[in-house]
């Protein structure tokens, strides 16, 4: 009798966990504490979840023209405009970032967005180094293909958690980092970066000293 107690025990606290997993924001299984976020088809209540949940920039693609404005109503509403874009997603498939863009991409029904084209290769591209994606919807028959399509992009730090599966991209071969006001710490401004080559995007805009600039760890 006490052992089948104790097996019963064990069972509702492993269901338990699973549900309480399952229930988690994208942003607590990515690990992701800020930068830009892209959402793809996300609702307001998502919106402000990620908001919420760190220092990120929300950029709301929407394949839903007709909701676009009342989730910006409701965003401006709630004193979130300053940190959320919220776009009609027209171009679909193609996805309106360079390359090495993205820190954090969620999409709670991938599978949705690979019948209008969306391939994982090109998010993987988006994706800055060491940025991470978070993917729902995906489904049991449809996993072996995405496994072998996240490795054949140089991808293999991947999970599923629940429904969810989470990746990271790799910090790309032959890129520098510039963690200091003159690169490194030993005030040589000369980059060992061979990646880059001749620039060909506008990778990012600011302002301010450009002394202050530091390019590392994927940020």
């Amino acid at each position: 009798m006490r052992n089948n107690l104790l097996i019963f025990l064990i069972f509702m606290c492993t269901c338990m966990g699973s549900r309480l997993q399952a229930q988690e924001s994208p942003v607590k299984l990515a690990g992701m504490h800020g930068g830009l976020c892209v959402y793809f088809d996300a609702t307001e209540s998502q919106i402000t979840e990620v908001v919420n949940s760190g220092s990120f920039l929300v950029h709301a693609l929407q394949r839903d023209e007709k909701g676009v404005a009342l989730i910006r109503k409701a965003i401006s509403a709630s004193g979130q405009a300053p940190l959320v874009s919220i776009d009609a997603w027209t171009t679909a498939p193609e996805i309106p970032y360079k390359r090495n863009h993205i820190n954090l991409a969620v999409a709670n029904s991938f599978s949705d967005l690979m019948k209008v084209g969306v391939t994982i290769e090109k998010l993987v591209e988006v994706l800055s180094p060491l940025g991470k994606a978070c993917l729902g919807g995906i489904p049991e028959s449809a996993q072996a293909k995405v496994e072998a399509e996240l490795k054949a992009a140089g991808v293999s730090a991947m999970e599923w958690k629940g429904s969810w599966l989470v990746f990271q991209k790799p910090w790309l071969e032959g890129m520098g980092t510039w963690t200091h006001r003159q690169r490194g710490p030993d005030g040589n401004a000369v980059g060992n970066d061979t990646y880059l080559g001749v620039p060909n995007q506008i990778q990012w805009i600011t302002s301010g000293s450009s002394s202050q600039t530091l390019v590392a760890g994927g940020r």
